[in-house]
């Protein structure tokens, strides 16, 4: 006969291990250590970046104020400036205003005293006899009249200018008034008769440059234009 085996024999002992499916890795000591200090290294670098961003903020906020403080400087600079050049401007204006008055008296002043001059010969010759004497006498006063009048104008640095009949039309000069035709081309575009003085002031002179005549009227001549 066979031997007969009880239950007992077929369950596992009390002692024996019972096997798992997933068993549990094993913990790493220094791993867990190294994890715990790095925390610590991350919130210290957070907040060196928060003190730095804080000091660029300080730096970016005063340097607008500085900008601001130079800019308010600036204005105030400019308004003063605008101020001291609206004074001058009317210092000079005022000052230009009585030289133009003061040369505008001194020029009425001595044509009156030609207009004088000119009645008390009128009046001499409403009384003079007429002849040939007074005649030319009296051309000569009239001829007078235009150089006292130019001699006004020189004490001013205004002065007279003709030309000579025969000369060449100089048109940066003279104004041709009248033109005459001619037949002759070795008179074509000279000039046949003064008509008119012409004028000039003298320009003050610049940077050790020669003084410059400025026209103020051309001289008016009748020309020779040949047909």
């Amino acid at each position: 006969s066979f031997p007969t085996r009880r239950s007992s024999d077929l369950s596992p002992s009390a002692d024996a291990a019972v096997p798992t499916d997933d068993p549990a890795p094993p913990v790493d000591e220094g791993e867990i250590s190294q994890h715990s200090e790095s925390e610590p290294k991350n919130e210290d670098k957070c907040q060196q970046m928060k003190v730095m961003l804080d000091s660029a903020v300080q730096q970016i906020l005063s340097a607008f104020k500085g900008l601001q403080e130079s800019f308010d400087g600036k204005l105030r600079y400019d308004a003063k400036k605008d101020g001291i050049i609206d004074r001058q401007f009317q210092e000079l204006s005022q000052f230009k205003s009585g030289l133009v008055e003061k040369v505008t008296m001194q020029i009425v002043n001595d044509l009156i005293g030609e207009i004088d001059s000119a009645q008390k010969l009128v009046k001499f010759y409403e009384n003079a006899e007429c002849n040939d004497a007074n005649f030319k006498k009296l051309q000569k006063v009239l001829r007078d009249i235009p150089a006292s009048l130019c001699d006004v104008l020189e004490k001013y640095g205004v002065t007279s200018y003709s030309s000579t009949v025969g000369a060449a039309f100089n048109p940066k000069r003279q104004r041709a008034l009248k033109t005459t035709e001619t037949g002759d081309i070795a008179k074509d575009k000279t000039v046949r008769e003064l008509l008119r003085l012409g004028f000039e002031q003298e320009l003050d002179a610049k940077d050790d440059q020669p003084a410059k005549m400025k026209i103020l009227r051309s001289e008016m001549v009748d020309v020779f234009v040949f047909n």
